[in-house]
């Protein structure tokens, strides 16, 4: 966990997303500093946050994790990406008075989701267990590097990503794609939910993604 401190701004929780890691926050907390306070933290399985023996990588459990690290820190506007937005959705329904705002950058519809794993993972390798594992472990590098072309329009702005994301992994940091994706098809469909708070979904118009 990083936290940048400030009296004045908005009180913030960013959770990274693998293969992101904290490290590729120090540009945005340099641009934040004295204009929020800031909270990044590595969820179970991404970079440094090794996961804990049975933690299982369903929605649930996510959601159990982010509810501890923002009681420890209080009340935040959450910017939950991805995979992890559901995690925000469930905090607000259940942590409302602990969460102001919800942004989601890059959170599909669970559908969407859905749809996007068979897409990338058409043969159902990386979400076999064991073997998907495995596959990670061998092929993490390669794995980053067409993250990071697919959600990138363009190769400037890539550039400093993969080697922040290779440093990582080159002292141990996780990057547990294929336990995320057989957990979250363990989860139950959360549905539609009246979130009872200010809620944005931020997208790229060039992130190839999804559709």
């Amino acid at each position: 966990m990083r936290h940048a401190p400030s009296s004045v701004g908005p009180k913030l929780l960013f959770s990274t997303d693998g293969p992101n890691v904290i490290e590729h926050y120090d540009a945005l907390l340099r641009e934040l500093e004295g204009k929020a306070d800031v909270v990044i933290f590595e969820p179970p399985g991404t970079g440094a946050s090794e996961p804990s023996r049975g933690f299982d990588f369903t929605l649930p459990a996510f959601s159990r994790v982010c509810g501890e690290v923002l009681r420890h820190v209080g009340p935040r506007t959450l910017v939950f990406s991805c995979y992890l937005g559901f995690a925000g959705q469930q905090l607000a329904i259940e942590e409302p008075s602990l969460v102001t705002r919800l942004v989601m950058p890059q959170t599909p519809s669970w559908t969407d989701m859905r749809t996007w794993a068979e897409g990338v993972d058409p043969r159902r390798v990386v979400r076999t267990p064991f073997v998907g594992q495995a596959l990670m472990a061998l092929r993490r590098r390669s794995v980053a590097a067409s993250w990071y072309r697919a959600c990138t329009a363009e190769k400037r702005f890539r550039e400093p990503f993969l080697p922040a994301a290779n440093e990582a992994f080159a002292h141990g940091g996780c990057f547990c794609l294929a336990s995320v994706m057989q957990g979250f098809e363990r989860s139950p469909d959360p549905g539609s939910l009246a979130l009872p708070i200010p809620t944005a979904v931020v997208w790229g118009p060039k992130d190839r993604t999804h559709r």
